[in-house]
């Protein structure tokens, strides 16, 4: 897609949900806030570049920068993360403050100011 990327507010407004799989799906290294823009990156088709996508898209010499292969990588954690939605389970998704979708709804409401730094909330 080439359209223009979201801010992480409006995509975590637009896909609450799929926002809160994505941060299980990383095993809390996502915090709402880049969960959202790893999603707003792909919609915009473009790449998103954090530790662990770097790390995924290298090989054995190290992290990998590559366009082509952070978009991939990006793809495959979206796709898995909405494949996998039904099997996200207590800590890591129960609509409670303090898991998954309590800490989107958190960032939601207190317009991005309310929100765990990368697996602290875990």
């Amino acid at each position: 897609m080439t359209d223009q990327p979201r801010t992480a507010q409006e995509q975590m407004r637009r896909t609450p949900r799929l926002v809160a799989h994505l941060i299980s799906q990383s095993g809390g290294y996502f915090t709402p806030t880049s969960a959202a823009l790893a999603l707003s990156s792909h919609r915009a088709g473009l790449p998103f570049s954090c530790e662990m996508y770097t790390t995924y898209a290298g090989d054995s010499s190290g992290p990998s920068y590559d366009t082509d292969r952070l978009l991939a990588v990006n793809a495959d954690e979206i796709l898995a993360a909405f494949k996998n939605r039904r099997h996200h389970h207590g800590y890591m998704r129960q609509p409670i403050h303090g898991t998954t979708a309590g800490i989107v709804q958190a960032s939601i409401d207190s317009d991005g100011q309310n929100e765990p730094v990368f697996a602290s909330w875990f």
